[in-house]
């Protein structure tokens, strides 16, 4: 029947790298998919650790510069190259599926011919899932449990993707999104093409709670807007500006230019209100 190879993208996450893979052999999952890390240079011994501890997964090495959608891609690549390979599961490293989970995305992908999902939940209640289009951008479809539901476009934290799709869709575009909007750009190609993408009911993963500063509340006082500001020139950013006018123009055309715009007249007007009230 083939193998489904797990693609999973580090950098400097050893702890987290390991946790994840001590958790994907609790389950039993290395023996049911093929696993695939892609460490992007670090220099905190991943690479080694991985290898000693878990002789049967494969490495991959990147430059330094891959980020999150560089190392999709080149993990898709190499296992593309596989004569084995019959799909691909996205993987983060900070995602830790739960019993069933990779078993259950892999055949519900192979027995629907489809993209399937699971949903990642954090310890504060945030669900990474799927996503609706709509004119005013993606918005979240509500977690359920007793129903799969249908998606426009998911977050990557774990997805699984027959290879029949990933032929018809392409490459990942990672130097458009090296690292965010590129998983919403990939399923919304899929889907504008027809492919089904199902958020598949029961499928959940533990996941970190991700806290950088360039998603800082801007109502906090104790940070000011030149240090968020200042993260906006990283692709680790949700405001980086390449990725972010490059997703909405691809999606939703001239009129994505505006909906790229309106979160910068938002954190504007909001440091502004800021101000005002410190005074």
């Amino acid at each position: 029947m083939g193998q489904y190879y797990v693609i999973i993208p580090v950098y400097n996450r050893k702890y987290t790298t390991l946790r994840c893979l001590e958790t994907l052999r609790r389950n039993g999952d290395l023996k049911f998919v093929k696993i695939v890390v892609v460490d992007d240079a670090s220099s905190d011994g991943t690479s080694a650790a991985v290898m000693e501890r878990f002789p049967e997964v494969h490495v991959l090495h990147g430059n330094g510069f891959l980020w999150w959608g560089g190392g999709i891609s080149v993990g898709m690549e190499w296992a593309l190259s596989q004569e084995d390979c019959v799909g691909i599961v996205w993987l983060n490293d900070d995602c830790r599926p739960r019993m069933g989970v990779i078993p259950g995305l892999v055949s519900y992908a192979r027995e629907n011919a489809c993209i399937a999902t699971a949903q990642s939940v954090t310890h504060d209640g945030f669900t990474y899932g799927g996503h609706r289009k709509s004119f005013l951008g993606l918005y979240p479809v509500p977690a359920s449990k007793s129903d799969s539901l249908p998606a426009d476009a998911c977050n990557g934290n774990c997805v699984a993707f027959p290879r029949q799709i990933i032929e018809e869709v392409g490459a990942f575009s990672a130097k458009e999104f090296p690292q965010n909007f590129g998983d919403a750009d990939y399923t919304l190609r899929a889907t504008a093409l027809g492919f089904q993408l199902t958020i598949v009911c029961g499928l959940i993963c533990d996941n970190d709670t991700n806290i950088h500063l360039s998603h800082a509340r801007w109502t906090d006082c104790s940070i000011s807007a030149r240090s968020i500001i200042s993260t906006w020139r990283s692709p680790r950013s949700l405001l980086f500006p390449s990725a972010r006018f490059s997703f909405y123009r691809k999606h939703w055309g001239i009129w994505g230019w505006g909906l790229a715009t309106l979160v910068y007249f938002r954190f504007a007007f909001t440091m502004l209100v800021r101000g005002m009230l410190a005074k």
